[in-house]
């Protein structure tokens, strides 16, 4: 049996552990073996499943929705990743099995796209413009030139 007073303390140690952020039955084991034996550890590990702040299956789940709302992943990153972490492979692909990877690409895409533009007018293409006008060139033909310059692109 583990000694009370260790136990206590990894216990709480545990507890400020998990406090500020969900974390893996794995992280959890890892954080306390780099300080407690193995049976105080899994004494700790179990008690924390008993008051339900230490399950894996809800952890992917909120691992999975933060992911998608944050920075959209794929479904393989997001499974890697959550593998990382000491999740079963079961547990994850319940946990990614709802997850629409091309909706959450267009997403990422979108993103993408919209810092690089604005108000819908392509960034390149404005810094182009003022490259040419401090060259001297009159509007006319830089729009000609970009014009030309697009159509190239386009063909790319």
């Amino acid at each position: 049996m583990t000694e009370l007073p260790q136990f206590q303390k990894a216990l709480s140690q545990a507890l400020r552990y998990i406090s500020y952020q969900q974390r893996s039955v794995f992280e959890v084991r890892t954080k306390l073996l780099a300080k407690y034996p193995l049976d105080t550890t899994e004494a700790v590990l179990q008690r924390l499943r008993e008051l339900l702040l230490l399950d894996d299956e809800r952890f992917a789940a909120q691992w999975v929705e933060s992911r998608i709302k944050g920075k959209p992943r794929s479904i393989k990153l997001l499974s890697v990743e959550l593998s990382r972490k000491g999740i079963s492979s079961e547990v994850i692909a319940s946990s990614v099995s709802n997850v629409d990877d091309e909706h959450n690409a267009y997403v990422a895409g979108k993103k993408f796209l919209d810092k690089r533009m604005l108000n819908g007018v392509n960034k390149v293409k404005l810094k182009l413009l003022g490259h040419l006008t401090r060259r001297g060139y009159s509007y006319t033909v830089i729009r000609k030139a970009v014009e030309m310059l697009g159509n190239e692109m386009d063909m790319d």
